[in-house]
């Protein structure tokens, strides 16, 4: 697990060199006894990101995919980190979906190069189509007017898709 660890932080070489085991505490009748096992790693150098790839990107989304590439964690020449790339993938995919893109997907695959210290990241984009607001019906609770609901929600049929209107209006009617 530790090499593991070590390795989505960028240390592909990371070896555990061995263990020690302390016994600060000893077990007595009444109580525990308390041990502490020191792990000893060799993680040997730190990898860095290389290349940053898109595909699946048509030309209209260029700058919005570009935009949460600019924001993310995960830049050419920084340190590797398994969990900013992650991170940045979901950036991509919630920025297409606030650009009306409700079907928006997206993976990464990412190459390591050990004996370079170099590390590959492709994200791989499927925009989807294009979504706007359909028809709204309110169904369920008949306590609360359907009026009330429709008015507090502000959702109407044939504006874009966002995510972020969708959340607005659960909260607006949670208030």
């Amino acid at each position: 697990r530790l090499e593991v660890w070590f390795a989505h932080h960028g240390w592909f070489d990371a070896r555990v060199a061995g263990w020690d085991v302390r016994f600060p505490r000893p077990q007595t009748e009444r109580r525990a006894g308390v041990v502490d096992l020191v792990g000893h790693v060799e993680p040997g150098p730190r990898s860095l990101v290389r290349a940053i790839t898109l595909e699946g990107v048509p030309p209209t989304l260029s700058p919005v995919v570009g935009a949460a590439l600019r924001r993310s964690e995960v830049q050419e020449g920084d340190a590797f980190d398994q969990a900013a790339v992650e991170a940045t993938r979901a950036a991509i995919v919630a920025s297409l979906r606030e650009h009306s893109r409700p079907y928006a997907e997206a993976t990464v695959a990412v190459t390591a190069h050990p004996d370079e210290q170099a590390v590959d990241v492709v994200y791989h984009v499927v925009p989807g189509i294009v979504g706007s607001v359909g028809p709204v019906r309110i169904v369920g609770e008949k306590a609360v007017d359907a009026r009330f609901v429709r008015q507090t929600a502000r959702l109407k049929p044939g504006d874009a898709f966002k995510e972020s209107d969708l959340r607005a209006a659960q909260r607006r009617l949670f208030e």
